[in-house]
């Protein structure tokens, strides 16, 4: 092989290697990632026949199965495209006609025979016409609700750190409270426990405030108890008040108000011979999230 030859053939390779590295590239952009931080990252592309293109990976919590709901399967189609493999799994989204729906991807699971989703995708869906045919994009961003940790599912009573509806941290005993007992040794929290009628208990955990006393002000000399004599003072029926409740009252005290606090707090049980330590924050907004932690080391 003359020296042209092969200089050719070498630069041919060279334009070989040039070019798929383009494509990758290209490819690359078209695609977009959110949550890539997070346990469940979402990637997405829209292809050259309109339908969507989304790739879920849940490699973390490869035990687990995604699943979907559609809100509205008027105006799309989901299809799996091949097998979950390793906790990744990828649809295909085709428009149908013109409207808004959502798709919910879910990796749902059991502690216990207690029902809940580890993790929750909502994918809002913007179907519009275009040029005799219809075009498929998200309304909005995807969003990602993360659901419930487990702890001390090895045990007869595992539960749940959760949020509820206002977002306040609790822990859900799915089968009881038992015995767990929850302490904070910095008292930077506190709890407060409920029984459910599903035999479920729940214990909120919230920032643990201290009440003073301080004088209080009558501004209004109409009130029943009190009346104004003749000389313009203050009459107050002691039979109407007890001792002590005239002039004062109680009122919430939060030395910390504004300052971001971090604590380990013990969920103990004697019976199970089990001690769970977990982390709580919380922020200058007075926000608290609780994660699993690990015994704080001596």
């Amino acid at each position: 092989m003359n020296k042209k030859v092969l200089l050719a053939c070498l630069l041919a390779f060279i334009l070989l290697i040039i070019g798929v590295i383009i494509g990758l590239y290209v490819r690359k952009k078209k695609q977009s990632q959110v949550f890539i931080e997070s346990d469940y990252p979402f990637t997405y592309e829209v292809l050259k026949d309109n339908t969507l293109k989304i790739t879920l990976d849940g490699s973390k919590t490869k035990q687990l199965t995604w699943t979907y709901e559609i809100e509205d399967e008027e105006y799309i189609s989901v299809t799996p495209k091949g097998k979950e493999h390793g906790g990744k799994a990828t649809f295909i989204v085709a428009p149908k006609a013109s409207g808004l729906t959502n798709i919910k991807f879910k990796r749902s699971t059991d502690l216990a025979g207690y029902a809940y989703d580890a993790a929750v995708i909502n994918a809002p869906i913007y179907v519009t016409e275009t040029n005799g045919g219809l075009a498929i994009s998200f309304l909005e961003n995807p969003w990602l609700a993360v659901g419930p940790e487990p702890v001390a599912e090895d045990t007869d009573y595992p539960f749940l750190i959760s949020y509820n509806e206002v977002g306040s941290p609790e822990l859900l005993y799915i089968k009881g409270k038992n015995d767990w007992t929850v302490a904070d040794p910095n008292n930077i929290v506190t709890t407060m426990i409920s029984s459910g009628a599903d035999g479920v208990d729940s214990e909120i955990i919230y920032k643990f405030v201290e009440t003073k006393t301080v004088q209080a002000s009558v501004t209004d000399a109409d009130l029943e108890g009190y009346s104004i004599d003749s000389n313009g003072e203050l009459q107050i029926d002691e039979g109407a008040f007890p001792m002590g409740s005239i002039g004062t009252t109680q009122e919430v005290y939060d030395p910390t108000a504004g300052m971001i606090l971090d604590t380990t707090i013990t969920v103990q049980s004697q019976t199970l011979n089990r001690t769970e330590y977990l982390d709580v924050h919380i922020d200058v907004n007075g926000n608290i999230t609780v994660t699993k932690g690990e015994a704080p080391k001596n």
